[in-house]
């Protein structure tokens, strides 16, 4: 119901914008049409970010564990992704330190490693992808 709303909101800002467009050489119909139109528009982005509150509502309110059952949880994972990077190739272990735990942009990282940004690149999609592997017990 609310996406049918909001699709005839949006051929309506259209047709608005259109007019507005037309009637933009200053008279008082282009100008009262402007108007409009840049109301309409608050609207439209107001509706947006109400949507994507009620969406962050309901990924914080999915989580059912208590707050010690959380930070035990967290922690586990914490240690699990550090022995992972640990077993990791020693150059996708070096491009995983600087870039994610270091905080180097994939330009300097790629320079201290002797290489290209997207030989850097590959390499950084290689470790991701071998953690992943690695971790594939905390994905319920």
């Amino acid at each position: 119901m609310q996406d049918n709303a909001d699709f005839e909101q949006e051929i309506a800002l259209q047709r608005l914008q259109k007019k507005a467009q037309r009637g933009a050489d200053g008279t008082a119909e282009g100008m009262r049409l402007s108007k409009k139109w840049v109301r309409l528009n608050a609207h439209r982005a107001d509706s947006r970010r109400r949507k994507r509150e009620r969406s962050y509502a309901r990924c914080r309110g999915s989580a059912q564990m208590t707050t010690p059952d959380l930070v035990a949880v967290e922690q586990e994972l914490g240690q699990s992704i550090q022995q992972s990077i640990r077993r990791l190739p020693p150059r996708e272990r070096k491009a995983v330190r600087l870039h994610f735990l270091g905080g180097v942009s994939k330009k300097a990282a790629a320079a201290r490693l002797g290489t290209s940004v997207p030989t850097f690149e590959k390499l950084l999609k290689a470790a991701i992808g071998r953690l992943r592997v690695m971790l594939e017990s905390f994905r319920d």
